[in-house]
């Protein structure tokens, strides 16, 4: 499953979800945001375990997913640089696997 940007989607797909309850008022829209979001994010994290490559990366050099390049103009070469090994990913896994029980609980 190669998507474009799927790791940076599993980072802040959450604080997007997180903004969106801000602006609701009943607990029951708060909710269904909430495990909407997180069960998304879970979704999307099992792509990133579908379609990573073991022999590609090492805990010295993880798998590169997302690079993006330009943040701040000028001379400044500021970049933002995801990368993703297996430990990791199986902690990513976990992480938002707990999300949507959490909100369920």
């Amino acid at each position: 499953m190669d998507i474009p940007y799927l790791t940076s989607l599993v980072i802040f797909l959450p604080a997007v979800g997180a903004l969106l309850t801000l602006f609701l008022r009943r607990a029951s829209s708060i909710r269904w945001t909430a495990l909407v979001t997180t069960t998304v994010t879970f979704v999307l994290s099992l792509g990133l375990f579908v379609g990573y490559d073991p022999t590609v990366s090492t805990a010295l050099a993880p798998q590169l997913t997302d690079v993006w390049a330009g943040w701040v103009p000028g001379d400044y070469d500021v970049k933002y640089i995801v990368g993703i090994d297996g430990l990791s990913l199986l902690l990513v896994l976990l992480t938002t696997l707990l999300g949507p029980i959490v909100v369920l609980s």
